[in-house]
């Protein structure tokens, strides 16, 4: 988030509500975020939104993976992100990928690949390529 949001809010705590989120920030002295808890959320409708927004904002690849992990318990196929670019399962491989597991993000990607309806995104090879040459097989990437 951007630090100049924080300025006024300073060691302090305040909830902000949207629709049926309620997010919790604790603001340290230097106003950046220490906690970021979900409070309410309505899990079947929000739960991809808050692995993306933990992914893509906060930088959080394990709290994303686990908001994946649970999606997958509830749906069979688990969406896409919120600028569409990506599917959450590549997302998810990215996560991975984020925490030096290369190898478990390359079998993501290519186990989505291989579902019968999937659409390839446009991104996606670029994601396996980055992964593959991160290993050094480069021959692959």
């Amino acid at each position: 988030m951007d630090k100049t949001f924080f300025d006024n809010y300073k060691n302090q705590n305040f909830t902000e509500q949207s629709g049926l989120i309620r997010i919790r920030f604790i603001v340290n002295y230097k106003g950046e975020t220490d906690r970021f808890r979900i409070l309410e959320m309505d899990e079947k409708g929000n739960l991809g939104y808050r692995g993306w927004c933990r992914h893509q904002f906060f930088r959080d690849y394990k709290g994303a993976i686990e908001d994946f992990e649970n999606l997958e318990k509830l749906f069979n196929d688990i969406g896409y992100s919120q600028n569409g670019y990506y599917h959450l399962q590549i997302v998810k491989a990215i996560c991975y990928s984020a925490l030096n597991e290369k190898q478990k993000a390359i079998e993501i990607i290519k186990k989505q690949f291989e579902k019968e309806n999937y659409q390839i995104g446009l991104f996606d090879y670029y994601q396996l390529g980055v992964c593959y040459y991160q290993l050094e097989d480069f021959e692959n990437a």
